[in-house]
């Protein structure tokens, strides 16, 4: 719980809300929109699931989060899965990308030395 609470308040100036499970349904659209603009989202999102991943092998990232990143509308949903893996590959993890009745959800997970983020 103190690693929680060290989290919020460490990415609390990112403008994101976080609690244990990852980001509340919701709550990631609202605060985006004081973040600002698309990059600034990105690179929010980016800070939260590196620092999910420092404490968990993997970090799950919902609907309301992905389609703020990458709109799911105007973008084909090959190129739309395509642009998330590449976000995450820049960074130095894979993304496992599922789609189920409740939405879509993006795992990220750190890639290993000899992995090329290929799913």
């Amino acid at each position: 719980m103190k690693q929680l609470q060290r989290n919020k308040t460490r990415y609390g100036e990112a403008g994101l809300n976080i609690e244990e499970r990852g980001f509340v349904k919701g709550q990631l659209m609202n605060e985006s929109k004081r973040i600002g603009d698309h990059s600034s989202f990105l690179k929010a999102l980016a800070e939260y699931i590196a620092a999910q991943l420092e404490e968990r092998p993997f970090c799950v990232v919902f609907e309301d989060a992905l389609k703020r990143g990458w709109p799911s509308n105007p973008m084909e949903p090959a190129k739309r899965n395509s642009e998330i893996r590449d976000f995450a590959k820049s960074r130095g993890w894979s993304a496992t990308i599922l789609e189920g009745v409740f939405g879509m959800r993006a795992i990220f997970q750190r890639l290993e030395p000899d992995d090329d983020g290929s799913p």
